[in-house]
């Protein structure tokens, strides 16, 4: 059997501490490192907050229903209600993260049972 060997740097499995095979070729360790930390400093991986940091306008609950009357037929009631709820939903989670110490509103007593 043929040696596998990194196709980008040419380093035998017995050079590296590993190969990652593939369908049609291997990767090596510090080959796959090296093509992570290309792909973070062009911004195509890491921290998803960050790259998101522009955020787009939330149509309005008119647009929303507008968008919906091009689809649907009749159901105004129901596309109302959905617009208004995709609305809301959207507005919360371009809020900031916050933790409120427990569930649902609850706080947890030193024995970690919630209470009101």
């Amino acid at each position: 059997m043929a040696k596998k060997k990194c196709n980008l740097c040419g380093r035998s499995d017995s050079e590296v501490r590993l190969l990652i095979t593939g369908v049609d070729g291997c990767i090596c360790d510090e080959c796959a490192k090296q093509a992570y930390q290309i792909a973070v400093s062009n911004g195509f991986v890491g921290d998803n907050k960050k790259q998101n940091t522009a955020k787009k306008p939330i149509p309005k609950p008119k647009e929303i229903k507008a968008h919906l009357d091009q689809y649907v037929i009749g159901q105004d009631e129901a596309k109302r209600c959905l617009s208004v709820a995709v609305y809301n939903h959207y507005k919360r989670l371009q809020q900031p993260q916050e933790d409120h110490g427990g569930f649902n509103g609850h706080r947890k007593d030193p024995v970690g049972a919630y209470y009101r």
